[in-house]
């Protein structure tokens, strides 16, 4: 029996990749940067006074997820509720040039979460947050779980990227898990340990190091200690499947009873920013074109560290590239 290369069968998707659809459904957040340069002392307190040479408004949360799979030429449908304020407009406006056909709910009882970063020379001074991190009115669920039966058939994948500021619940949870299974598509959660709780039955959970440590207790020191920690993540949030991210370290992964470790390459990071959304993206991408886990961990894997390392255009092929470099060695 024929057994295809990683970089073959990668090149045998190619052609598919625009006809895969992917549902992210999770928290919106607007990010906002200033970028500024110090012109003395204030006359108001003995601080800097510092003058705001450019300014700039990106979309962020789960919206790098949607990025993700824009710049791996898939579909998006993504599925999300803001407030009734002026983020929350400005955060459908801004959507809505590149996806026309989003799904936003609007709660009227919910504040948009915003982060405001100032930059001096390269170096963050100051980050701020408005945000209540409320979770939505059951208007506004209802209509995002509405807005999710309506646009499910479609997927190939799902995911939740959940931030922990409130879309998640365990009623959105329950609906969404059960249109997946009926639907045969994998589920995959981006998941922070606060909600763990709401999991189970997702197919796969991914969670970065830190987070898996604070939710387990579990101090990574080795294999056999990450062993323990994806154990022990699998029985608090009550999914079979999990995967445990650093870059710097490499993956780790259960499958059922099945441990492995995806081994970390060398790189030179510009911009880890929104990774966790970056390799969930990937990652059910890679499910959806019918790799393995094994598989469609260590292909996140490689596309987060070329996405790290600033590279967002031409993904797909930069990645062939690099899966061919590794086979060869």
């Amino acid at each position: 029996m024929l057994i295809m290369s990683l970089t073959d069968k990668l090149s045998s998707f190619k052609d598919r990749l625009k006809d895969i659809k992917i549902i992210v459904l999770g928290d919106p957040v607007i990010d906002r940067f200033s970028v500024v340069e110090p012109e003395g002392i204030s006359r108001e307190a003995p601080i800097p006074a510092m003058n705001i040479k450019k300014e700039y408004f990106r979309l962020g949360a789960s919206y790098n997820a949607v990025k993700t799979l824009l710049d791996l030429s898939v579909k998006p449908v993504y599925i999300t509720a803001v407030g009734s304020d002026p983020e929350g407009q400005h955060f459908i406006d801004q959507v809505k040039k590149e996806l026309s056909d989003a799904e936003i709910a609007v709660d009227e009882k919910k504040m948009t979460d915003s982060v405001y970063r100032v930059y001096s020379n390269g170096y963050l001074l100051l980050w701020a947050e408005k945000s209540n991190r409320k979770n939505l009115s059951k208007e506004a669920e209802s209509s995002l779980i509405k807005r999710f039966m309506r646009r499910v058939d479609e997927a190939d994948a799902v995911i939740v990227s959940d931030h922990a500021r409130g879309i998640m619940s365990k009623r959105i949870k329950d609906a969404v898990v059960l249109a997946a299974k009926e639907k045969k598509i994998p589920l995959v959660i981006n998941g922070r340990p606060e909600n763990a709780h709401l999991y189970a039955g997702a197919d796969y959970l991914r969670m970065n190091k830190d987070d898996a440590q604070k939710l387990t207790g579990i101090s990574p020191m080795n294999s056999t200690s990450y062993r323990n920690m994806a154990l022990k993540l699998s029985s608090l949030s009550r999914t079979e499947n999990v995967l445990i991210t650093w870059l710097e370290e490499g993956f780790y992964g259960l499958r059922g009873e099945t441990f492995f470790k995806v081994e970390p390459v060398s790189f030179r990071p510009a911009n880890v920013r929104g990774i966790g959304d970056v390799i969930v993206s990937a990652f059910a991408v890679f499910l959806a074109l019918g790799f393995s886990f094994e598989e469609a961990a260590k292909l996140s894997y490689y596309t987060s560290v070329i996405t790290a390392e600033g590279n967002k255009s031409e993904i797909f092929e930069k990645l062939m590239q690099f899966v061919l470099e590794k086979e060869r060695k």
